[in-house]
């Protein structure tokens, strides 16, 4: 049978009020629709609503969502299309993870939400709060966990500037 454009929105836009409670990607995907303001879609945003619904701040959040961009430069490196890693991570030995295997020797994630659940379980893991406020203590702490290897003020300055870029906010 074939159904018009608009019988087929309404559908799809039924469907995600029943089940927006239960998949952050939808809860997203209705905030969009149902928002009033001209709002478009962006894998920063994407990130930053998935780590907000798993119990990270807001401040901490914009943190991560700034260190994804730079990790998969721009959400446009070929781990971060590949892959749905949008962090750059390795696959985890030692924790329960949602990755579903390797590519290129990084972690496969069926979705960015397994990506990004996988962070925080790896924040939980490595004792790394959900709730820092301070940036430069943030990325210590990653440096001390051993989630980077470069230069921890080369790490820190590009967060800082990718922050600056958005005024303090990612999204």
């Amino acid at each position: 049978m074939y159904t018009s454009s608009p019988v087929k929105l309404v559908l799809a836009f039924i469907l995600l009020i029943a089940f927006r409670s239960q998949f952050p990607e939808v809860q997203y995907v209705h905030k969009l629709l149902s928002n009033k303001e001209e709002d478009t879609f962006s894998p920063e945003k994407l990130v930053l609503h998935l780590l907000t619904s798993h119990g990270v701040s807001e401040i901490t959040a914009n943190y991560i969502t700034a260190q994804a961009k730079f990790e998969s430069g721009y959400f446009n490196s070929t781990i971060y299309l590949e892959n749905n890693n949008p962090f750059g991570m390795k696959l985890a030995k030692q924790r329960f993870t949602t990755a579903s295997g390797t590519n290129r020797g990084h972690a496969c994630y069926p979705s960015i939400h397994d990506a990004v659940k996988d962070f925080v379980l790896w924040m939980e893991y490595s004792g790394v709060p959900k709730d820092i406020t301070n940036l430069e203590a943030y990325v210590n702490l990653l440096k001390q966990k051993g989630y980077f290897s470069s230069c921890d003020k080369h790490y820190l300055n590009t967060i800082r500037e990718i922050l600056s870029r958005s005024n303090g906010f990612v999204a």
